[in-house]
């Protein structure tokens, strides 16, 4: 039973990271196919994943992908070393800790898994999360208040920029 649970939060913290790094999800659940996605993001080579199978050589590229990986999340090497060792662990705290894959750009914002796994912990923190479209909405009514003339340029730039953080 705790190793079903342990499996299933690997495998769901894998497909958030693989979310949080630009690239489909459920990219990271297939064999094979994942580590090949993971090695061409990381090296812009995908079929270096094949070199984990040689003898000796293969340890040495094992740890270097994870803390390569943990480098691109903005972490320490020493972080890329648990990745490595217990990986359970170090992925489920990259998954659904603060950090951001590079400058954060890449992020897939449309990805189903990582929006429903934010939503359930904006719940558990007590934030209440807000549509984006529903935000969209909130700007162009906001323009339109302006265009007419019912607020001014100072309070029509301040309730802007509070539109936008919640994006």
């Amino acid at each position: 039973m705790i190793e079903t649970l342990i499996s299933a939060i690997t495998l769901i913290a894998g497909w958030v990271v693989y979310s949080k790094m630009g690239i489909e999800g459920w990219k990271s659940l297939i064999p094979f196919y994942g580590s090949y996605v993971l090695f061409e993001k990381l090296y812009g080579d995908g079929w270096k994943f094949v070199l984990l199978i040689i003898p000796i050589y293969g340890i040495y590229v094992w740890f270097k992908l994870w803390i390569d990986l943990a480098k691109e999340f903005n972490q320490e090497s020493v972080y890329g070393v648990g990745l490595a060792l217990v990986y359970p662990v170090f992925i489920s705290i990259l998954a659904f800790g603060p950090a951001k894959y590079k400058d954060g750009s890449y992020a897939d914002e449309n990805d189903i898994l990582a929006n429903a796994v934010n939503q359930v912990k904006d719940k558990i923190n007590g934030k209440e999360t807000e549509n984006s479209s529903d935000v969209y909405a909130s700007i162009k009514k906001l323009e339109k208040l302006h265009e007419d003339g019912l607020i001014t340029d100072e309070e029509y730039i301040e309730k802007r920029e509070e539109l936008l953080k919640r994006l």
